[in-house]
């Protein structure tokens, strides 16, 4: 008669250690946190918006005084403003973003009372030079159609 062979079977837990009886408890592990207090927006400023309106720059923030802090709000904040400058043909502007303690207190009557728990956002900006295309010069058409790369605006002639 032939022999039959069986595939092993394995245990696939970890050996306890000695003197360990079985059915013992899992080691439980407690975290205590303690978050301290959440950082809030104080006062969003502007500073060194001067040919574009800073109204218009507002309106692309997502940060805003009360909320929440959020390092990646700032961020997207930053991008966006250095968007729009470059979009508008500033090609060197450049944004960067200062966080301080909120300065007093409007509402209070101690004018040196701030909130400790509020921190105010400054968006420095430096403009530079505004920079306008008048003329766009295509070369280099060998093997590419003129009309796959038209112009995007009929007010811009080609020159070729």
């Amino acid at each position: 008669m032939p022999t039959l062979l069986l595939p092993a079977q394995h245990d696939h837990r970890p050996p306890k250690p000695a003197g360990e009886a079985s059915g013992t408890a899992p080691l439980v592990v407690t975290y205590h946190i303690d978050e301290g207090p959440q950082q809030r927006v104080g006062k969003v400023t502007l500073e060194g918006a001067n040919q574009v309106d800073p109204t218009q720059l507002t309106l692309l923030l997502n940060t805003t005084a009360g909320q929440l802090m959020s390092p990646r709000n700032l961020a997207g904040d930053r991008d966006a403003i250095l968007t729009s400058y470059l979009d508008r043909g500033f090609e060197k502007a450049q944004v960067d973003v200062t966080q301080q303690p909120e300065s007093a207190v409007a509402d209070s009557s101690d004018p040196n009372e701030t909130d400790p728990n509020k921190t105010d956002v400054v968006f420095h900006i430096s403009e530079g030079q505004q920079v306008f295309i008048r003329k766009v010069l295509t070369t280099g058409l060998h093997y590419t159609r003129p009309d796959t790369v038209a112009m995007p605006s009929p007010s811009m002639p080609a020159t070729r």
